[in-house]
Order: C-alpha cells, then structure tokens, then sequence
C-alpha cells in the first residue's frame, strides 16, 4: 500500500509540475514574488494530526486528544536550497476510569460500587536537521534532501485501586486493564510502571512538493524512507501483593 501511495504521489507531483512548468513559459515572472529568496526564514506546522483530530469529531472515537505536532523551520541559503529543522513533541495523558463491586459492602449492599483508575502518560520528544534542494522556480514546485534526527519516547502507567488489598482480602476485586471492560480477583496489582526510555537516531531521504497559494504562504506534502538505530533503558515497576505467612507444624 505504502509504495502505491507513494507512486500516484509523485506522478500527481510530476503532471502537475509540468503544468506549472508550462505557465512559467508564457510569463517567466508570475511566480517571483512567491518563492523565498536567501537569507529569509519560513516556519510551518505538520497538518494531518489535526485533519485526523476532526475526523475523529464525526466518529465514536473518544480519543480527542491531537496526537503529536511537528513544528518545521527553514534558513534559505537560495531560492531553491535550504536548510530545515524539525521539533517534534507528542504529550498525551489519557484517563480511564471503571466502576467494580465494593468488596467491604458486598454483604450489605451487593450494589455498592467503587472507582479504579488508570492513567497513560506519553511523552515523545524529537529533533532533526535536514537539507532540502528544491525542483522548479513556478509556484508549485518539488523538492528533495535528506534528514537526520533524534527521538526519544516514554510511556509510563499509574493506577489507583478502590478496593484496599488486606490480608483479609488478599485479592480483592478489581479492574482487568488487560481486556475490555472485565473484572478479576487479582492476586497482585500494578501501582506503577515505567515502560522504559526508548531513543533512536535516524537517517533518511525525503522528496515531496510545496505550493504556494499566496506570497511566502505555502502548503505541501512530502514522504520520507529512513534507516533508525535504536536502544532502550531499563523498565521499572512498581506492584502491591500481600505475603501469606505459611505455618510450621
């Protein structure tokens, strides 16, 4: 699919180019005062997290949360090289929250319900600089360069139980985070869980097309293959379990 994608991709960019192309001929400076020139500055923002956000708005999907954002930079060094930067940051905090049987009421009131709650911390941060040389001097042109960058991602769980976790009831009712929406009588309960640092630096070609709508206002896409090296850190996790004491006889 990715490479059918990427092919109508760049022939759209290719015929529509040749278009451009063809309009340039007729009047070489129609399309001067839209294009960058060097020494100057443009700033951009990554739009399909947001095109997604609003497609989410018409569906059942509960999660509103604008995943991550892209912010782009560029130094022109000429109207058609420049040098780019990218400051990538997703931070999301997702809370979920069930319902269970009150284990200390069961017996007066079978109803009686407390709360579990679960909380999904993402953090993922990421840095890269790239060059870019660009395909055309009309208003729609393409480009190609390369990128090299870094990420580095953490995902950490907090949880918070409604039934206490006694001796006397060493495995109370509660919240199965691993299915859907199921109960369990858990012998041990997550209290944290630091999932690990993971970090990669990556190394790629990108290739893709800007159009300028307005003077130094643009709108594009672009699609990147890279190769990635990556590492982890150790995970860390934090649990609550009663001892049973065994006698000896």
């Amino acid at each position: 699919k990715h490479i059918i994608y990427i092919t109508i991709f760049l022939v759209f960019t290719n015929v529509v180019l040749a278009q451009e192309e063809t309009k340039t001929k007729k009047d070489p400076n129609c399309c001067k005062n839209y294009l960058p020139a060097a020494g100057e500055i443009a700033f951009g923002i990554d739009a399909l997290p947001y095109i997604t956000f609003v497609g989410r708005m018409f569906t059942n999907d509960n999660n509103l949360n604008i995943q991550q954002t892209t912010l782009f930079g560029k130094y022109y060094l000429s109207t058609n090289t420049a040098i780019r930067f990218e400051l990538f940051v997703n931070n999301t905090k997702d809370q979920n929250t069930r319902y269970v049987l009150d284990d200390s009421q069961i017996l007066t009131d079978p109803n009686a319900q407390v709360e579990d709650l679960q909380i999904l911390k993402i953090n993922d941060y990421g840095l890269g600089v790239g060059y870019q040389k660009y395909k055309g001097e009309q208003r729609l042109r393409g480009f190609y360069g390369g990128m090299l960058s870094y990420y580095r991602s953490r995902i950490v769980e907090e949880y918070a139980w409604g039934n206490e976790m006694t001796t006397d009831n060493a495995s109370p009712t509660s919240s199965d985070w691993s299915t859907a929406a199921i109960t369990a009588r858990l012998p041990n309960r997550n209290l944290y869980i630091d999932n690990n640092i993971e970090q990669s630096i990556n190394l790629g070609a990108i290739a893709g097309f800007e159009w300028f709508v307005y003077p130094k206002v643009c709108v594009g896409g672009e699609a990147g293959l890279y190769c990635q090296y990556t590492w982890f850190s150790q995970a860390d996790r934090k649990f609550e379990v009663v001892e049973q004491e065994i006698g000896r006889a």
